[in-house]
């Protein structure tokens, strides 16, 4: 399905007419103008776009990359948290440096979707990064994937709480995503957590983004970049609108939830009538007192048959 999406040229065209509406107001970032009524499944014909490669920019002045690299990863990182909708593969093809330092962004074939839920899953993700919070870490990890019964979760998580005290005593500017990740993802595979598809898509993502900010800036950190625009985010959280909104989600979730158990009741009902209901029980630790009763019970009959 995703290769068929990237070689629809209607659907890169729909994908591009949205991304400019959500950056129409950045002026750092440029997207260019699809011109739809010329786009075929095969065509797409879209503005020019008049740069360099972001990789040709290498020989730029130190705090020139810099700007780049930043305005870049500031525009990706809004994406995820604050649109939930991103560039899913930003390799150095699809970016280009224009005049003034504009970053020219090209390509939405491969496109990632976040629905509300998972770019708060996103938010707390970064929130657990920046504070250092392993229990929150452990939340987001639990909740963006599932862990199997035979994986021990205390362990896991004890795990996970020496995999965040390594950083404990490091700066933010000095904790690097890439590292943090990889220590991440070998728990993760060290306890079989399986991830969803998009938390995964989103963790690639991050560590595509940090690999090609480092090679143009050495210095660049993500968890540096994001840190204005996760507070920015909390700040909204605690907008008594907001916490309207959260409540009445939650209490529509809520209403859901009850309005299909008549329905589950009445499926249990006629199983019931039609003789259709197995109910399996499964005891533990009943064994040895059920072993006392069957002695009790043959030395009862033993002393009614004498």
């Amino acid at each position: 399905l995703t290769i068929r999406r990237e070689m629809d040229y209607l659907h890169e065209a729909r994908n591009a007419v949205r991304f400019k509406k959500l950056f129409e107001n950045d002026n750092t970032i440029f997207v260019p103008r699809v011109f739809e009524h010329y786009c075929t499944k095969r065509v797409l014909v879209q503005e020019f776009v008049e740069g360099k490669k972001i990789l040709d920019c290498m020989k730029y002045p130190l705090l020139q990359r810099k700007t780049i690299v930043e305005r870049g990863a500031t525009s990706l990182l809004k994406q995820v948290l604050v649109h939930g909708f991103f560039q899913a593969d930003p390799h150095p093809g699809n970016l280009l440096v224009m005049k003034n330092n504009v970053v020219g962004i090209v390509d939405y074939g491969m496109m990632g979707f976040l629905d509300r839920e998972s770019r708060e899953k996103a938010v707390d993700f970064f929130i657990a990064l920046i504070t250092k919070d392993t229990g929150k870490m452990a939340d987001y990890l639990l909740s963006a994937g599932f862990l199997p019964s035979e994986s021990d979760a205390d362990a896991f998580k004890s795990d996970l709480s020496e995999v965040i005290e390594q950083y404990y005593d490091v700066e933010l500017k000095q904790m690097h995503l890439t590292d943090v990740l990889e220590d991440l993802l070998a728990l993760i595979r060290r306890y079989k957590l399986r991830m969803h598809p998009k938390s995964m898509l989103v963790l690639r993502m991050l560590l595509n983004l940090e690999g090609l900010g480092r090679r143009l800036y050495p210095e660049f950190n993500t968890i540096v970049v994001a840190k204005p625009i996760v507070a920015e985010l909390v700040q909204k959280r605690r907008h008594p609108i907001y916490v309207v909104k959260q409540s009445l989600n939650k209490l529509a979730s809520a209403t859901d939830a009850l309005s299909g158990i008549p329905g589950q009741l009445s499926k249990v009902l006629s199983k019931t009538e039609s003789g259709g209901l197995r109910v399996n029980i499964e005891h533990k630790g009943l064994e040895e007192p059920v072993a006392e009763l069957d002695k009790t019970i043959n030395k009862v009959s033993l002393s009614l048959i004498v």
